[in-house]
């Protein structure tokens, strides 16, 4: 297959059919705090954002995507940052 990157809404990967569509695949989990995540959402805030727990949902949701992910990728740091450590990574095998 054709090389691609699917990105899968946040809840969807950790179902038993996310998971097993993906379980072949090369998944880079880009792992953000969830301060880092607060504010980043509040920064371009327009009011429409739901407010969400986003302490809960990372420790509800980070152990399945740990699980699921070929490489974890510390989100923390700047975009380019980020994207740079990715295409090293999967210049690797």
């Amino acid at each position: 297959p054709e090389p691609a990157v699917i990105v899968a809404a946040a809840s969807s990967a950790l179902g038993p059919a996310g998971a097993a569509a993906l379980h072949t695949c090369e998944v880079v989990y880009l792992r953000a705090s969830p301060a880092v995540l607060a504010a980043r959402l509040t920064a371009g805030d327009d009011g429409h954002r739901p407010q969400l727990d986003l302490v809960a949902l990372f420790a509800e949701r980070d152990p399945g995507y740990q699980r699921l992910a070929s490489r974890v990728v510390d989100a923390d740091r700047p975009a380019e940052e980020v994207a740079q450590t990715i295409s090293e990574a999967l210049a690797r095998p």
